[in-house]
């Protein structure tokens, strides 16, 4: 049974055979550890999709979906020591920022219910949908530039810092309901 990796080698008319993998980058981390890092995140994130849409019914959209976003600020931040430190101590942290982010997604249609008319909501969940495809269609090169020219280290801090902008942003101007908004 061929690998994902040597079939599309073979199809491509490359023998992978007579190419040993080179090592590229500062860690030693073979497939096994890379899928673990990888996928730890989404395992958190996994974890926490119910309640975080019960959290923010009860304690509100603004704390909820805010802290999700500024806790996978800081996640960010401290992921290029992490990976140095030792790559549990990576994993780990990509379980809790799985796990803390992961409220977000239920946390914003709890804001939705709120906020949005309901024969607007709709259109309105589409345009978000929408959004967030666009968002990561344009990170994920915006993060590439980033590496290429400063270093893996940097899209971490880059992406890092602007969602902890962001979530002060959020803080200072968002309200659990109109209701509560003083204007």
């Amino acid at each position: 049974m061929l690998s994902g990796t040597e079939l599309i080698s073979r199809l491509l008319g490359h023998d992978i055979a007579h190419h040993p993998p080179v090592q590229e980058g500062e860690f030693l981390w073979d497939e096994t550890i890379q899928g673990l890092i990888l996928g730890s995140f989404y395992y958190g994130y996994a974890i926490s999709q119910i309640i975080g849409g019960r959290l923010a019914e009860l304690y509100g959209t603004k704390i909820i979906y805010g802290t999700g976003i500024l806790s996978g600020g800081i996640s960010a931040l401290l992921s290029p020591m992490m990976a140095r430190l030792h790559f549990g101590a990576l994993i780990a942290l990509r379980i809790l920022q799985g796990i803390l982010q992961g409220v977000t997604w239920p946390s914003m249609h709890a804001c939705i219910s709120r906020w949005i008319p309901p024969l607007e909501r709709p259109r309105f969940i589409a345009i978000v949908y929408l959004a967030n495809t666009l968002s990561s269609a344009m990170t994920m090169p915006l993060c590439g530039l980033i590496i290429a020219n400063h270093g893996w280290e940097a899209q971490f801090y880059v992406m890092g810092s602007l969602s902890v902008l962001w979530s002060c942003i959020w803080f200072s101007f968002m309200y659990n309901s109109p209701e509560e908004h003083p204007r």
